[in-house]
């Protein structure tokens, strides 16, 4: 199974669903069916810029081996974890399971695009985007300008401003963006000038991020709320942005891996 970048914050009980192998199939087939959307999902949005896939998280299956030990004469586990016994049923290899449902978020392919209103973020953080009230997160996409002449992303809602709020005046629209988030614009004698500042956000646990029909991030209990970086925490870079991050090759075999481990 590949490594998975997740830092969970310290109490993740109520995010934390467990499932009994042959003992309670109910909970195994929901674990399963999720599987199989997430799978869905992943491959639906291969193709998708800025797309994090999601993963189920076995919490208590080691990487180096997806079995636990031997139950011990009590039909005990490591730390009193209790086990099915192969009397009880025949091939189970794990009493109870604990998933999360989480983002991967390893960064995605960086492509160059030629279009300098293409943006995307580089290393650690978020832009943070306004949709109606809601605050919003993205980390690549298209730039643009509303008619009150904010600048903004566009999304599967439209073009949502960028928060803080950036205005331009019309005759500035034509913008050079500093990896560092500092945006240039020319202004009408030629000359550039410093306009606006981007700033990136980041979460306590931002994996927990859910993701919304408008193919946005929003940020859930369990991340926590926005938390602004420093100007030297993220680079913005111009004419880029970053790929999905599925591999189409590895979520099935990712998708066997974990059948094999909880069937």
């Amino acid at each position: 199974a590949r490594p998975i970048p997740l830092n969970l914050p310290s109490n993740t009980e109520s995010s934390v669903i467990h499932a009994a192998a042959a003992k309670d199939l109910s909970a195994r087939n929901r674990l399963l069916a999720e599987a199989e959307s997430v799978f869905a999902e992943n491959m639906a949005n291969a193709k998708t810029p800025g797309y994090k896939r999601r993963q189920i998280v076995l919490l208590n299956v080691p990487d180096s081996d997806p079995l636990l030990p031997e139950p011990d004469e009590n039909g005990l586990g490591p730390d009193g974890v209790e086990t099915v016994s192969a009397d009880d049923a025949p091939g189970t290899k794990i009493a109870t399971v604990q998933w999360l449902n989480r983002l991967d978020l390893r960064q995605g392919e960086l492509t160059p695009t030629a279009n300098p209103r293409d943006i995307a973020l580089a290393g650690q953080g978020w832009l943070q985007i306004k949709h109606g009230d809601q605050a919003e997160f993205v980390r690549t996409g298209m730039l643009g300008f509303d008619n009150e002449g904010r600048l903004g992303i566009r999304t599967g809602a439209g073009l949502l401003p960028i928060v803080p709020e950036l205005k331009l005046p019309v005759a500035e629209q034509r913008l050079l963006i500093a990896e560092s988030g500092e945006i240039y614009a020319d202004t009408p004698d030629g000359s550039e000038k410093l306009v606006a500042r981007l700033t990136a956000f980041d979460f306590r646990d931002a994996s927990a991020l859910k993701r919304t029909s408008a193919g946005t991030y929003a940020a859930t209990s369990e991340s926590g709320p926005p938390l602004k970086l420093r100007p030297d925490s993220s680079r913005f870079l111009q004419a880029v942005l970053e790929a999905s991050n599925v591999n189409r090759d590895s979520e099935l075999a990712e998708l066997i891996h974990l059948k094999e481990i909880v069937e």
